[in-house]
């Protein structure tokens, strides 16, 4: 059985050399137009997470973008973002209770190759804009401020 230490620890190396700054089970990046959040969420009834790309568009009075979990306009599960993920993979290393070493650096080894080319592609408001018209996006949660800064339909 993996402790939860060692995979937040797994990620954060990875997630906080890509200019990420960690905040519990998630990790947050201020881009040109939106708060990038890279999300470990916790199961309720297991010893297992998910884990999904978050992002804000909403800013304060300041002109400041609001890195808060309340504040998310946009939320994709990580496997629907990238096409090739393999959900077993996913699902294995980031249950706790089967997860060991060989599951989770798979993982980490496939995220460190793959994700980059995504986060820079959606947050990127013309690249988010295209990948949503190409139906890429499937599945993606994008609330109704995020539809207007990117000049998305219903």
């Amino acid at each position: 059985m993996m402790e939860k230490k060692e995979l937040i620890s797994k990620f954060d190396k990875i997630f906080t050399a890509w200019g990420f700054k960690r905040k519990n089970t998630s990790w947050s990046k201020i881009e040109k137009d939106c708060v990038l959040l890279l999300v470990l969420r916790k199961n309720r009834w297991r010893e297992h997470y998910f884990f999904e790309i978050d992002m804000s568009f909403q800013k304060d009075l300041n002109g400041s973008f609001f890195i808060n979990p309340k504040n998310i306009d946009f939320s994709v599960a990580a496997n629907r973002l990238i096409p090739d993920l393999d959900t077993e993979m996913l699902d294995r290393a980031l249950d706790l209770e089967i997860s060991n070493d060989e599951n989770l650096n798979k993982l980490i080894v496939f995220l460190m190759n793959r994700l980059p080319q995504y986060l820079s592609k959606i947050s990127n408001i013309t690249e988010f804009r295209e990948m949503y018209e190409q139906g890429l996006l499937k599945g993606a949660a994008i609330a109704p401020f995020a539809r207007k800064v990117m000049n998305i339909p219903w």
